[in-house]
């Protein structure tokens, strides 16, 4: 079985394994908010040794990305901040992922990113000079 965040695992239908199962990611050109297609924005989960489930999380810029769907949300944005500054983080990191992301339709979520990305840019630029 392997579960990719955010999404549900369903049956595989390619018939090698009848017990495999697969699923979908977030994808900058296909969802709203995170991630490219394929397995380049995926990161593998090695620290537990599983028999039969491989799990993975999206990309540290993609974690900022999930974050910033909820606004200005002070949690969230404690959330973002640690992982910008341990992960030193750029600004220019984020702007590359804004680019690449497709239009976000729904607009309350649209305009809770829009809110999020001036707080968020700011921690990776502040996140840059304190290094």
């Amino acid at each position: 079985m392997t579960c990719d965040f955010g999404m549900r695992a369903t049956p595989s239908t390619n018939g090698s394994n009848p017990r495999a199962f697969t699923s979908r990611t977030f994808s900058r050109k296909t969802r709203c908010f995170c991630g490219a297609t394929g397995t380049k924005y995926i990161v593998p989960i090695t620290r537990l040794q599983l028999n039969h489930l491989k799990l993975f999380r999206p990309a540290t810029v993609d974690l900022v990305l999930t974050k910033m769907m909820r606004g200005n949300d002070e949690e969230d944005m404690a959330d973002a901040e640690f992982i910008i500054l341990h992960d030193r983080i750029t600004k220019s990191q984020l702007l590359e992922a804004f680019s690449q992301m497709k239009q976000i339709e729904l607009a309350e979520l649209r305009d809770a990113f829009e809110r999020a990305k001036p707080v968020v840019l700011k921690l990776a630029r502040d996140s840059v000079e304190s290094s």
